[in-house]
Parts: C-alpha cells; structure tokens; sequence
C-alpha cells in the first residue's frame, strides 16, 4: 500500500511538472513583427507620401527655401492597415529610404516632373521647421526628376510612437531666377521599417 500511495505521489508530481513546463513554453512574449522592409521596394513597404506648397523665387531667403509638407504623416492609418496596428505598439523605428520627387507646372496646370538645376543642396527634417530631426539630405543634388537622399539619422522610434508630424524641406537655392515662372514643387516619399508587438 505505501509503495501504491508513493507511485502515485510521484505521478502526481510528474503531472504538475510536466504542465507547468508545457505552460512555461506558452509564447506570451511573442516575437516582434517587422513591417516594411529596407527600402520602398518590397512587397508591402510602409511609406507616406508627402506633399509640399508650390514656392517661387519670392520664397528664398539667404539663399535658402523653407517649407512644411501640407499635411503631418498618416503613419496611424497606415499601420492599422497591416492588422489593426496603432502606434502603442511600435517597438522600434527607422526610416529606410526617403525620395524627392521635383515637378513643375506644366501646359493646361498638369504636373510634369523636371529637374532643377538650381538646387545646391536639400536637407529634410522630421517635423514643423529645420529644429525637428534631421534624416534625409544630398550635396550637391542629382541632376534626376526623382532621387533618394543619403539617409541620415534614421532612428524615428519617439517620432512614430508620438502623434502624426509633418516634414520640413530645406532647398539651397543656387539661382532663385531659375525657378519656373509658375512656381516649382516637391513631393517627398519616406519609407520606414517599423517593428510592433506581435
């Protein structure tokens, strides 16, 4: 009987350690979920597009133009469109890639990409003026309708987890004359890699 009662003590003990090893294997702390990719050519890219006012030479101060995107990111919408995402869940963020698009008014008000040779340089900051976060810029600026910037400081974890925030161009203008008639525009592209709770 004690030999009895002793088996079945030991299975019992087996039985509570074996669930408490099952449970202790339980995924309550799941791997990250990574959104986009390393730059704005992968299947799904996390990107927001950014729209600027039209300026002209009357915008140039000390040889520079400054101006804000017309509206902050959509960042919120974007991530709730990969699963219902928001931005408390975002772990981590950087910003992969950034593309300046430069366009013109052309014949009948259409939109025509131009390149702008009177452009030295172009810096882009994340948020309302120059004194938001620095991530993007090129010197000298290439001679191409659209081209990807030197990323600089990409971290923009606080950034995203925060609220929405506009972008902020900087354009070094070489030769304000040589901005079009009808005033110029820019359109800036900015993808991210973004890592949520999973």
């Amino acid at each position: 009987m004690t030999h009895r009662l002793s088996s079945l003590v030991l299975s019992f003990v087996l039985i509570v350690a074996l669930t408490g090893a099952l449970t202790g294997c339980d995924d309550t702390d799941p791997s990250p979920i990574t959104l986009g990719g390393p730059s704005c050519n992968v299947a799904d890219p996390v990107e927001v597009d950014f729209t600027f006012p039209v300026y002209d030479a009357d915008d140039v101060t000390d040889g520079k133009i400054v101006i804000t995107s017309n509206r902050a990111d959509n960042l919120s919408s974007v991530l709730d469109g990969f699963g219902g995402f928001t931005r408390t869940d975002v772990l981590d963020a950087e910003v992969t890639e950034v593309t300046m698009e430069r366009l013109t008014l052309g014949g009948a008000l259409r939109v025509q990409p131009k390149v702008f040779g009177y452009l030295g340089s172009v810096n882009v900051y994340y948020g309302d003026d120059p004194d938001g976060q620095l991530i993007a810029g090129q010197t000298p600026v290439a001679d191409d309708p659209v081209i990807t910037l030197d990323n600089l400081n990409t971290d923009v974890t606080g950034i995203v987890q925060g609220s929405a925030r506009p972008i902020t161009l900087e354009l070094e203008v070489d030769d304000p004359g040589s901005i079009g008639s009808g005033g110029d525009e820019v359109a800036i592209t900015v993808c991210y890699r973004i890592n949520v709770e999973g």
